[in-house]
């Protein structure tokens, strides 16, 4: 479960930022900030009392345990102090974090659609693949002109912990596809059959759909492609040669996996059809393909793969929701512009709130299973999804393979009926998408965090996507914590996607790269629990995740 320490207080109306002795919303009922601040001291106070205990030398059983130990001890103790926190988190982020305005109702259910980019960002000069934007200080981006205004705007800004996550998961999976225009069917102007398949075999054809922005995914490989490119040919490669290559390095990816042979033929994207997905690579290429059969629906063209068009669901991205408390990204879905996917969300939290449909269970004492053949558990039931459930790659129920099963603590058999505790066991290598919405910030102990990143490294597919959002709360003597997580991420065998500096809060994002790429340790492969304790005694794992909080004298 996630916390925020420091804007958890912020009362409505009170300006952050601005020019002196500017004009202020009119004050909230009393009653109101009360209210806030009632929950606000609730969750501070537990984060308090957490890394108090976790730290403290005054506890005569801490030298008798580990920092694992001592946190599964630690939390059995807090059981009840933990409902209280969860009810706090809930009042606080579904009163003051999520503007209602940004929510669409359907058929009773919540459903949020965020394409990419939701927020206004500015490009910093990077040496990386993949550049890094920054989200323009709020005094730049929104012109205020009421109260009501500002008070939308600082709401906005609560609630880009999930508008973030959802545009890393955009851009990285979908990217942004030109929209073409909607055609009548009695349109006389309206394209040939010849004219469609040059636009799909990727010829040049004026008012061709192509990308306006890869999916990041491939956006790496695609820009030492236009390199060797411009050197062989003497000139840019045009759009749809580019698209073209971003579907080759993607359907590679997948190949390599599968076959273990680089140098498979590549169906170009004309004629590919729906590929097995085993990687994050070939879920894009998927995505790739749809949008493209969506684009020709809607200027109305004869698509040369009209069995695309009649799919009763766009496959779901396959995700774990950790720390998720009430389950805010269910129902959610992402677009790219002309395709709509869903996400399939597994959400786990160690005190869910009531009614909310979240997992009770400690990520840090998750197992792993191996499941050839499953691809997800999904709990969006307005999406046509059955909790319990898993789907194929043609987002199609399959009752026979689970996800998500529990194995007794002591024997490790599955579903055990003994008195000992049951730990839930996921399928490793299974899903597509980890969020970490204030997570890391809210374990107390470097070691904890360490391991909440070995364990989303064990649930993703090669190329999967870790989204870490955490809190602005390190100050100045911890003022490049940011780079040391990086780091210390990324000497686990990701790779980092995204690093954005918001006014509250910390956006992070990682793609898993495959065991043999990662100085060629393969030891991944041989067993999750023994990997995970070899990790867990390098010395990245003591010092690597270090929060302000884990230097305090108690």
């Amino acid at each position: 479960m996630g916390g925020n320490r420091r804007h958890m207080g912020s009362i409505p109306g009170k300006s952050d930022v601005g020019e002196p002795g500017a004009d202020l919303p009119p004050a909230p009922p009393v009653d109101l900030c009360d209210d806030q601040l009632r929950m606000a001291s609730t969750i501070k106070s537990f984060h308090y009392k957490l890394q108090q205990r976790m730290t403290t030398a005054g506890d005569r059983t801490c030298t008798q345990e580990t920092e694992e130990e001592r946190w599964f001890r630690l939390i059995a103790e807090e059981s009840e102090q933990m409902k209280s926190y969860t009810a706090a988190m809930h009042g606080i982020a579904t009163q003051y974090w999520d503007p209602q305005e940004d929510k669409l109702r359907d058929g009773g259910q919540t459903k949020s659609c965020v394409t990419c980019p939701p927020i206004t960002t500015r490009v910093i000069p990077s040496n990386d693949a993949i550049c890094v934007t920054k989200r323009v200080r709020d005094t730049e981006t929104v012109v205020v002109g009421s109260a009501c205004e500002r008070q939308r705007a600082a709401c906005l800004r609560h609630n880009d912990r999930i508008k973030y996550s959802l545009q890393c998961v955009t851009e990285y999976f979908l990217g942004i596809c030109r929209v073409p225009p909607l055609i009548a069917s009695g349109d006389t102007n309206r394209s040939t059959c010849s004219e469609v398949a040059d636009v799909l075999s990727c010829s040049a054809v004026a008012g061709a759909v192509y990308y306006e922005k890869l999916p990041l995914l491939a956006s790496s490989s695609v820009k030492r492609w236009r390199r060797t490119y411009y050197d062989t040919h003497g000139r840019q490669a045009y759009p749809y040669e580019i698209d073209a290559e971003a579907y080759r390095v993607l359907l590679a990816s997948e190949r390599t996996v599968r076959d273990g042979n680089t140098a498979a033929p590549v169906c170009p994207l004309s004629s590919s059809g729906l590929v097995t997905t085993g990687t994050a690579g070939g879920t894009a290429a998927n995505y790739m393909t749809m949008s493209r059969t969506e684009a020709c629906r809607r200027i109305n063209l004869d698509c040369p793969h009209p069995r695309l068009l009649g799919q009763q669901r766009v496959p779901p991205l396959l995700v774990l929701d950790i720390g998720s408390c009430y389950g805010p990204f269910g129902g959610r879905i992402v677009t790219n512009g002309v395709l709509q996917v869903p996400l399939a969300v597994t959400a786990l939290d160690l005190s869910p709130y009531e009614g909310s449909g979240v997992i009770k269970a400690d990520w840090l004492a998750i197992r792993f299973h191996d499941s050839d053949g499953a691809t997800g558990r999904c709990s969006c039931d307005d999406e046509g999804c059955i909790s319990g459930t898993t789907f194929d790659d043609h987002g199609h129920a399959d009752c026979g393979v689970s996800l998500v099963r529990w194995c007794d603590e002591e024997s490790g058999k599955y579903e055990g009926t003994g008195s000992a505790r049951r730990i839930l066991s996921l399928a490793r290598g299974a899903f597509d998408v980890v969020f970490f919405c204030l997570l890391l910030s809210f374990l107390p102990h470097p070691r904890l965090r360490y391991r909440a990143c070995l364990h989303a490294y064990l649930a993703l597919k090669d190329g999967g996507l870790l989204v870490i959002v955490s809190t602005r709360t390190q100050g100045a003597r911890r003022s490049l914590w940011v780079d040391e997580w990086i780091k210390c991420i990324e000497g686990i065998g990701f790779k980092r996607v995204h690093k954005n500096v918001m006014k509250q809060i910390v956006g992070l994002s990682f793609s898993k790269q495959p065991a043999s790429e990662v100085s060629g340790d393969d030891s991944v492969l041989c067993g999750a629990e023994a990997w995970v304790e070899r990790m867990m005694n390098r010395a990245d794992a003591l010092g690597g995740l270090r929060t302000i909080g884990d230097e305090s004298p108690w």
